[in-house]
């Protein structure tokens, strides 16, 4: 479901798999680091250093499909305060 709405009847929507979702939490793992440097607005008191408290954030995951058939999974983060 996307905001209480059936997915097939939106167009251009799809529910990624567990496999998917794996894959995408895996490759996020490896190249976290190195795509979250430098670390704006991170850190010294400005907020979390985002990779080092990676499993202190909830994640929703978007699939979006392309007119072109690419897949696009759009993952927002929210931050876990416990």
């Amino acid at each position: 479901m996307l905001l209480g709405f059936r997915e097939d009847s939106i167009p251009g929507h799809f529910t990624p798999t567990l496999d998917l979702i794996k894959l995408i939490e895996n490759q996020l793992e490896n190249e976290i680091k190195v795509l979250n440097n430098p670390k704006l607005n991170q850190g010294r008191g400005l907020g979390p250093v985002i990779h080092r408290k990676l499993p202190k954030y909830y994640r929703q995951y978007i699939g979006l499909s392309t007119d072109d058939g690419d897949k696009i999974v759009e993952i927002n983060f929210v931050w876990n305060n416990k």
